[in-house]
């Protein structure tokens, strides 16, 4: 007989993007959105390690942790958090998320114009190993 033991597994690089589906959100002038979800897949924890993010205009951000705590008091506006296509904004320290879990945002555009926006969260997908003993 056989029993399954479960162990933490090696993380995979993965990428969650906020639209998915290689869509943008538009907010309209000034408009301010609460609570917007990224979900986490069931079947692996999430190290979130980095943001990128391309949009027409300024806009603000906060960002919950895993347990839905603000990883910041107040919005946090975009033109503080350089990054490059190569080169992501990195978050020190990372933020897990428990499988199953989702990343909430908050999101105001700042341009007083109507603003599109794409955001991708970078890290790695923490899969739990099954592995079998003899029992």
């Amino acid at each position: 007989m056989t029993m399954p033991n479960l162990i933490a597994g090696a993380g995979v690089p993965f990428t969650y993007c906020f639209p998915p589906n290689n869509t943008v959100f538009t907010l309209a002038a000034n408009q301010l959105v609460l609570n917007q979800v990224v979900p986490i897949f069931t079947q692996a924890e999430f190290l979130w390690r980095g943001l990128m993010f391309v949009s027409t205009g300024a806009f603000s951000i906060r960002i919950q942790d895993g347990e839905q705590f603000y990883l910041s008091e107040d919005l946090v506006p975009s033109v503080s958090l350089p990054h490059s296509a190569g080169d992501p904004f990195m978050w020190e320290p990372n933020v897990p998320y428990p499988a199953g879990g989702k990343i909430l945002i908050d999101l105001q555009d700042t341009s007083g114009a109507p603003n599109s926006i794409q955001l991708a969260f970078i890290g790695e997908n923490k899969y739990r190993l099954r592995l079998s003993r003899a029992a």
